[in-house]
């Protein structure tokens, strides 16, 4: 078992163990740990760095490659405004300087910050050639890199985002001391995680191939301090993730937080222990009502497709054999069109009614309202995983 990324304590007891997807057919293993001594939680056992690697830069069903609908109203523009918004209520910075978003995907919080915080120049960092190319369209300047590798003087550096990239690297430990030696000893530093204390659910699992370590309020907090940083600024509001502003000097903060977070690994081991049965109850709902859907819409010969042709409809098929009834599957990433996808073809949301589709599972949760309104004007049966 591998050794704590924090503390590198060799004594580890195993709270989770389940098998995920990486592609269409190749089942892994994921294992978690929890340190005995400083009671932070991560994958045991992971992909080496040079693998991960490859799959964030080749793999469609990698979370940096996901198409998203960046539409005005839908899920990605609405959550990039408020995180620029709570950015921009939290930090005292008079002097402009460069502001780097690490792992920028296709540049959408980029887009909210100069929004809110004009006066910066922004940089995008990201390892995925297709975000490189949709930043490059927008005008965004990206660098097909990691934050290690960037050559700047830190009295340029007054900002540095990293949303949902600190728990997918084995060593968060080295990312944040490459932040800390990148901005200027006033600068900021913005972060987002995921909570482990609330786990969001879903088939494709909270505990999965790209999420490594796992972070919770206090262990965040800790190793912010451990590599410089001093003083913070936690957003309440959230939920299941933790959006948090560091810096090494007071003033540049708002109402910063100065108070002890208690060690929470208890609090840790009672999620996990209530997040798996919570998952296996909601694997159980979810076969339980695709049987009843699926059989009635075969009854009535319905033509019946699938919205979503990514690892949450790899995980589906994985406990219902969805492909006993599907024809199509539908999937709004134009570089998926046409191509086969469990044994059937993708296509586009807008072809549903030239391939006389009759009902659709929308097969996604986060996204199925963004997916509901793109489909429900067609005279159609529309289906979700979750209710």
């Amino acid at each position: 078992m591998t050794s704590c990324p924090l503390c590198s304590c060799l004594k580890i007891t195993q709270v989770y163990d389940c098998h995920r997807y990486i592609g269409k057919s190749q089942k892994i293993q994921i294992t978690v740990g929890q340190c005995e001594n400083c009671g932070f939680v991560f994958n045991s056992n992971r992909l080496s760095d040079d693998e991960l690697k490859d799959y964030y830069q080749n793999s469609l069903h990698a979370s940096g490659q996901v198409y998203r609908d960046t539409s005005s109203g839908s899920h990605y523009p609405i959550l990039h405004a408020e995180r620029a918004n709570f950015l921009k209520n939290s930090i005292n910075i008079d002097d402009a300087g460069l502001f780097i978003d690490v792992g920028c995907g296709s540049g959408g919080f980029i887009e909210a910050a100069r929004k809110e915080l004009p006066q910066f120049e922004y940089i995008g960092l990201d390892p995925s050639e297709n975000a490189v190319n949709i930043c490059n369209e927008k005008g965004i300047k990206v660098f097909p890199k990691y934050l290690e590798e960037l050559d700047l003087h830190n009295e340029d550096v007054s900002i540095i985002s990293a949303i949902s990239v600190l728990e997918h690297t084995t060593d968060p430990s080295a990312l944040l001391k490459s932040c800390v030696d990148k901005l200027k000893v006033d600068g900021i530093l913005y972060l987002e995680v995921p909570n482990m204390l609330e786990p969001e659910l879903q088939l494709t699992g909270f505990f999965n191939l790209e999420h490594v370590v796992h972070f919770t309020p206090h262990t965040l907090v800790k190793l912010l301090r451990e590599v410089g940083f001093k003083y913070f600024k936690i957003d309440k509001s959230t939920k299941n993730t933790i959006r948090i502003v560091a810096c090494m000097q007071k003033s540049n903060i708002t109402n910063p937080y100065l108070e002890h977070i208690l060690d929470d690994r208890k609090n840790s081991i009672n999620a996990i222990e209530q997040y798996i049965l919570a998952e296996q109850n909601l694997n159980g709902k979810i076969l339980q009502k695709l049987k009843k859907t699926f059989e009635f819409w075969k009854e009535k010969k319905f033509t019946i497709a699938v919205y979503g042709a990514g690892a949450h409809t790899i995980e589906l098929a994985s406990i219902f054999n969805i492909r006993k009834y599907v024809k199509f599957y539908i999937d709004g990433d134009p570089r998926k069109k046409g191509s086969d996808f469990l044994g059937r073809q993708i296509i586009a949301p807008s072809e549903i009614k030239e391939n006389n589709v009759d009902a659709v599972l929308i097969s996604s949760g986060r996204f199925q309202t963004e997916m509901m309104s793109l489909i429900s004007h067609y005279d159609i049966k529309i289906e979700t995983c979750y209710d």
